[in-house]
């Protein structure tokens, strides 16, 4: 198994601005690539073929601890943003944004396929959501720190963070490349990247159904 995969840190005002408008495209991209895609039961899969499975999350031998919530995960994205007023209007910018990723299993039913994470994106439902109140001022002074800011919270300040994770339990949908691995005498579907795409997965409910929606192209 991998160790942490560290998809993505970004730090810096512009770098962070720039950074987020390819995210949301790339989520985009990534969102009607799944669509695309009906879903296949594990037990279906063909060797080589890219497939779409769809079911609920177990963890692998290692996890991971989301940087705000500490909730336990097999994947977190999160987002740590300032707010200030711009003709009296709120205006939220991103600080800072952090994803992470440890290999985890999808079990439909039919069988379980183990998720290689080394190249892999999340569309996550960021379901977290804290103002300057509710917020660990250690852990907001951390990530301003690891991320290159001045870990400083002025009278005034305001900040709030936005995460999301994959979770135990948690009905998931990943698109990716399948492969058969022995280990121990034993043969498991691996869904991991191709030549070409990263693994995706999402717990969007959206694109967690079973069946292709009507109309998708």
């Amino acid at each position: 198994m991998h160790a942490m995969h560290l998809v993505q840190i970004v730090t810096g005002v512009a770098a962070t601005s720039a950074a987020i408008t390819w995210y949301f495209a790339r989520d985009r991209r990534n969102r009607r690539a799944i669509v695309a895609t009906p879903v296949m039961k594990v037990g279906n899969v063909q060797d080589g073929q890219t497939v779409r499975i769809t079911g609920r999350l177990q963890y692998g031998p290692s996890t991971l601890e989301a940087p705000f919530s500490g909730r336990t995960c097999a994947h977190y994205d999160a987002l740590l943003e300032e707010r200030s007023l711009d003709a009296g209007k709120e205006v939220w910018s991103v600080l800072a944004r952090e994803t992470a990723s440890r290999p985890f299993f999808i079990d439909d039913g039919s069988g379980r396929a183990r998720i290689d994470t080394t190249r892999f994106e999340g569309i996550i439902d960021r379901d977290r959501q804290k103002t300057m109140g509710p917020l660990d001022r250690e852990k907001a002074l951390s990530f301003l720190s690891k991320h290159g800011h001045a870990a400083e919270m002025p009278p005034g300040r305001v900040l709030r963070y936005r995460e999301g994770v994959l979770e135990a339990n948690e009905r998931v949908t990943v698109l990716g490349s399948a492969r058969f691995e022995t280990h121990e005498g034993e043969t498991f579907v691996v869904i991991g990247a191709s030549e070409g795409a990263s693994v995706r997965a999402s717990d969007d409910p959206t694109l967690t159904v079973t069946m292709r929606p009507p109309g998708a192209g």
